[in-house]
C-alpha cells in the first residue's frame, strides 16, 4: 500500500498588529486611560501602552502585573517598543517569582539600574535577582557610567550567574542584544 504525504500547512507569521489586536482585553491592558484605573504607576507614561503606527511594536499591560515594579520597568519597555518590539508585560501575584515579560516567544525580566553608587555591584546585584526568574535578561543602565565599568560588571554577572543565557542591554540611548558566549569571549564593546 501506497502512502500519500499531504503538503505541509503552510502558516503566515502573524503581524504585530495582529497579535497586539488579539490579546484578549478581560485579561490585558491596551491602552493607557483603561488602565490607569487600576494602575496609578501608569500615569506617568502616557505612551507606554498601545501599539506604535510608525514603527510597529507595542506594550501591553496584564491586569495581574504588580503595579509597584512598573516605573523600574516601563522606561526600558518605551525603548523597546520604539524599535519595534511586541512587549507583554505578564501577570504577577506578590510573594511569587514570576518572569516580567514576554517578547515574541521569549521570557524576560527586567531589571533597570539608576542612581546607583557603584555601578558595577549594581548591576550584578540585579543579575543576582533576575537570574531566580527568567534565563534571560533585560538590563536598563539608565544613569551615567563608565562604559568599561558596564562591560565588566556584565561580564562578571555572567560568570556568576550561569543560568543567564541573553542579555539585551539598554545603555546611553543604545541597545544591545549580547549572547552568554559574545559575554564571556569578550566580543562586544560598549562605546
Amino acid at each position: 500500500m501506497r502512502f500519500q504525504s499531504k503538503p505541509p500547512r503552510f502558516q503566515m507569521k502573524k503581524d504585530n498588529r495582529t497579535i497586539f489586536d488579539e490579546l484578549p482585553e478581560s485579561d490585558y491592558f491596551k491602552s493607557h486611560k483603561k488602565a490607569v484605573k487600576k494602575f496609578r504607576n501608569v500615569v506617568a507614561f502616557p505612551d507606554a501602552l498601545g501599539f506604535d503606527q510608525d514603527m510597529g511594536g507595542f506594550i501591553a499591560l496584564h491586569r495581574k502585573h504588580v503595579d509597584i515594579a512598573l516605573p523600574e520597568e516601563l522606561p526600558g519597555c518605551l525603548i523597546l517598543k520604539k524599535l519595534g518590539f511586541c512587549l507583554v508585560l505578564l501577570g504577577e501575584e506578590s510573594g511569587h517569582a514570576s518572569v516580567d515579560l514576554l517578547i515574541g516567544e521569549t521570557y524576560f525580566e527586567i531589571k533597570r539600574v539608576s542612581k546607583a553608587r557603584n555601578i558595577q555591584n549594581a548591576i550584578i546585584w540585579q543579575m543576582r535577582f533576575a537570574k531566580r526568574k527568567a534565563d534571560n535578561l533585560i538590563l536598563h543602565v539608565d544613569q551615567v557610567a563608565h562604559p568599561e565599568s558596564v562591560r565588566r560588571a556584565i561580564y562578571r554577572g555572567i560568570k556568576k550567574y550561569s543560568r543567564i543565557r541573553l542579555v539585551w542591554l539598554i545603555y546611553e540611548g543604545q541597545f544591545w542584544q549580547l549572547s552568554r558566549a559574545m559575554i564571556l569571549e569578550g566580543k562586544f564593546l560598549l562605546k
